[in-house]
C-alpha cells in the first residue's frame, strides 16, 4: 500500500517554480518544477530516497486524443504512434503522431538515469546511483535538434519571471 500525504505545495511566484514536499509510505519527497521563460520545456526535479531503489520515478504516458473534458483516450493505444529515438545516454527525440498531427518532443536527463520503455506509448525514468532525479520535458511543432539541461530552464525560468516582476 503505498499512502501519499500531500503535506505542502508552494508556487514561488518570483521564479516561477511549483515545489512539492510529501510522503510516500512515511518517506519524503521533494519535486520542483518549473518552465523556461523562452519556450515549452519544463524542467523536473525529485529528491527522496525512494528513487535509488526505484520506488519512485517519472512517467511519461502518451494518451491518443478525445473531445472530452480530459482530452484523453487510454483505451486507443493503436490509433496513434510514439517513435522514441536515443541521441545520446541522456538525450531521447520523441516523434508523436495521432491522425494528421505531429509533434515532437526532448527529454535531456542527467547523468544517472535509467529510461525504460514499458509499452510503445510510455516512458518510465528511474534514477539510478542516487537519491535525486532531474530531467527536462520539450515540446515542439517542428522537428528538436537540441534540448536544454534543467540548469538552463531554471536559470530562464527565475530571470525571466524576475525580470516581468521588475519592469
Amino acid at each position: 500500500d503505498w499512502s501519499s500525504d500531500v503535506c505542502s505545495s508552494d508556487l514561488k511566484l518570483y521564479e516561477g517554480v511549483i515545489e512539492s514536499n510529501f510522503s510516500l509510505h512515511g518517506i519524503p519527497c521533494k519535486v520542483q518544477t518549473c518552465c523556461s521563460f523562452e519556450n515549452e520545456t519544463i524542467a523536473i526535479i525529485v529528491d527522496s530516497e525512494l528513487i535509488r531503489d526505484g520506488s519512485l520515478s517519472v512517467i511519461i504516458n502518451f494518451p491518443y486524443g478525445a473531445m472530452d473534458i480530459t482530452a484523453s483516450d487510454w483505451n486507443s493505444p493503436d490509433k496513434h504512434e510514439t517513435n522514441i529515438n536515443q541521441i545520446k545516454k541522456t538525450q531521447f527525440f520523441i516523434e508523436r503522431i495521432l491522425d494528421r498531427n505531429q509533434y515532437y518532443v526532448g527529454l535531456q536527463t542527467g547523468e544517472n538515469i535509467k529510461i525504460n520503455i514499458e509499452n510503445k506509448h510510455k516512458i518510465i525514468i528511474n534514477g539510478d546511483l542516487d537519491n535525486h532525479l532531474e530531467l527536462s520535458v520539450a515540446f515542439a511543432k517542428e522537428k528538436l535538434t537540441d534540448t536544454l539541461t534543467v540548469e538552463k530552464i531554471v536559470t530562464s525560468s527565475v530571470d525571466g519571471w524576475k525580470n516581468f516582476w521588475e519592469n
